[in-house]
């Protein structure tokens, strides 16, 4: 879940602006303004609560778009998405640093794709430190690769953080001979209010590398990309190399790993099914 402001305009849009932003199932709403603030007001707001995303309701015209410019002002780097600008207006809305635009009698799913790009846009780009690694099919020898390369890394001096995205068919445990007790799971559902020491419950520590292992608990819920996505978000500054071992289909969440990674290195052995499915998996690489 991303924390929201949302700043209201008129009596007219706001239930529609309040329902819609209220049914992505995306967004928890911090602070709800009737109307654009003040600038000291404003300023609190947004250095006090840290939003993740603003909603703003341009209908007002020029004292919405003059809030937004503020907006941009003190965090330059903070998505808004404007609901309602006129055709006119959507350049200048635009230039002043909307990382989306929506209508407010819009759809939840528009809006969450809206959602999903101003995000991005602004922190979800290529990470250089990141490699994910994806099998052909189950026994491909993926999670060795990985488990290897790690301990190769590690040993250079590098600090090393494997993520275990393979949640229910995951082998790294075993490999290791341990049994994790989180692990990825818990780290996922927490990724919107993670922290240092929720992080650090949650990994196994060996060979000088950062495990975080899947449970292949079949009763945890299933991530969404909004939560691979603040989790990579979170841990990127504090290693030198982040590796993913994937499941050998992409999905809705781990797509985020595999959109945000600076190289996909597909596993697979020398018979000819894990060869044939190789070229499947590059066919859905480039897909994406």
């Amino acid at each position: 879940m991303f924390n929201a402001v949302v700043i209201l305009g008129s009596a007219e849009s706001a239930p529609l602006i309040r329902s819609v932003v209220a049914a992505t199932g995306q967004v928890t709403v911090m602070r709800e303004l009737p109307a654009p603030p003040g600038d000291y007001e404003l300023s609190r707001i947004i250095h006090s609560l840290l939003p993740d995303i603003v909603f703003i309701d341009l209908s007002p015209g020029h004292e919405s778009l003059q809030c937004m410019a503020r907006i941009r002002e003190l965090s330059p780097r903070l998505p808004v998405i404007g609901f309602g600008a006129s055709p006119e207006a959507r350049l200048l809305v635009r230039h002043l640093g909307a990382a989306g635009l929506a209508a407010p009698d819009g759809s939840p799913d528009e809006l969450r794709v809206t959602i999903r790009e101003a995000m991005e846009a602004v922190y979800g780009g290529i990470e250089d430190h990141l490699f994910a690694f994806l099998p052909s099919k189950a026994g491909s020898g993926c999670s060795t690769v990985v488990l290897h390369t790690a301990i190769a890394a590690a040993a250079l001096g590098k600090k090393v953080l494997v993520i275990d995205a393979d949640l229910r068919s995951s082998v790294l445990g075993f490999m290791l001979g341990v049994t994790p007790i989180g692990g990825t799971q818990a780290v996922l559902q927490a990724a919107s209010n993670l922290d240092a020491f929720i992080l650090r419950r949650n990994l196994t520590q060996q060979h000088g590398v950062d495990f975080l292992l899947s449970t292949r608990s079949l009763d945890a819920e299933l991530p969404e990309w909004i939560n691979y996505f603040q989790l990579l978000n979170f841990v990127r500054d504090s290693y030198d190399l982040i590796l993913v071992d994937l499941p050998e289909l992409i999905n809705p969440a781990t797509v985020e790993v595999v959109r945000r990674a600076k190289t996909i290195f597909p596993v697979c052995t020398t018979d000819l099914p894990s060869l044939k499915l190789t070229e499947q998996r590059l066919v859905e690489l480039g897909r994406l």
